[in-house]
């Protein structure tokens, strides 16, 4: 069989190839973008790990989002720069250009960047410390510099809900799969929102920590049920906050009622009556309160009332 037939075919199949493999070669690929927050993200989390001992345990739960600043001199840096580009020969910008990065290194000024990560430290089998950090970073974005906002130890016992609140995992027992997901995620934004009209650490953490009670209390139930959950966060707060009453035993509790403001029918609050015994100073007692509740089912105030439960209760 002739060669010459076959020759031409081959010929130009080679050709193909090696215009396939140029273009290979030469083909201009678009980099991706900088992820400047996701860059951040881990250089803050690797500044962590770098400060705790092999027996600490660190585990991210979130950061805000990177806010970059940069100090005047730089915009008005950048302003001379670009008016220099239309006038290249103008002596008098050169020279105030030049000027302007004098001051900037002799000031040492750089750009930095700001956000807040929460995360929980686990050191050993006695606490959990959740802090919420502000942290400061340089134009390399390398930590600074931080200021906490959250600072609190809670007992391992708090891990599962933790991970609850902070991951908004669903809490409630419904219907449906989607009511109770919408029900979770309503109570979460409920108490986030809270959550941050607190302006300092003692106050943001006491916040968090009762949050995380309400938590603990709802996962327990499965519903949304205010009497039960007024009631289980004012026997925790005996507990934990009034160490001046011991033997405590709660006798009865009454509904529990809505406080309104006059004026726009806005929810002020609630309260409910109760009665316990206890030993206080020294002695036994049995006891009839009214107990006030924040929105947001912290205790307030506690008013000792004289009479029987029925004389307060009883709407008739």
């Amino acid at each position: 069989m002739p060669l010459k037939p076959l020759f031409l075919p081959l010929c130009v199949l080679i050709l193909i190839n090696a215009c396939t493999i140029t273009d290979d070669l030469f083909i201009e690929k678009k980099e991706e973008p900088i992820n400047l927050q996701k860059i951040a993200e881990s250089n803050v989390s690797a500044f962590i790990n770098s400060q705790l001992d092999s027996s600490e345990i660190y585990k991210p739960y979130g950061f805000t989002s990177l806010k970059i600043t940069k100090p005047l001199a730089f915009e008005q840096l950048e302003t001379l720069e670009k008016e220099l580009l239309s006038t290249p020969n103008d002596s008098s910008l050169i020279r105030q250009i030049q000027a302007k990065k004098a001051f900037i290194k002799e000031e040492q000024l750089e750009r930095n960047a700001k956000f807040d990560h929460v995360f929980t430290i686990t050191s050993d089998t006695t606490s959990i410390g959740i802090l919420e950090l502000n942290y400061r970073l340089n134009d390399t974005l390398g930590v600074i510099d931080w200021t906490p906002k959250i600072a609190l130890n809670v007992p391992p016992s708090y891990s599962l809900i933790i991970d609850y609140f902070f991951r908004e995992h669903t809490l409630f027992m419904a219907p449906s799969y989607a009511e109770a997901r919408n029900l979770s995620r309503a109570f979460y934004s409920y108490f986030k929102t809270q959550l941050e009209t607190f302006n300092t650490v003692d106050s943001k953490s006491a916040f968090l920590k009762h949050t995380l009670n309400v938590c603990l209390e709802l996962k327990a139930f499965g519903t949304f049920d205010q009497n039960k959950i007024t009631q289980a966060i004012f026997k925790r707060y005996i507990k934990e906050e009034r160490t001046d009453l011991t033997e405590y035993i709660p006798l009865e509790f009454s509904e529990l009622y809505e406080t309104k403001n006059n004026s726009d029918s806005s929810l002020v609050g609630y309260y409910f009556f109760h009665k316990f015994s206890g030993n206080y100073s020294s002695q036994i007692d049995t006891n009839l309160v009214l107990v006030e509740f924040s929105p947001y089912y912290e205790v307030g105030k506690i008013f000792q009332l004289e009479g029987t439960m029925e004389s307060y209760t009883n709407t008739d």
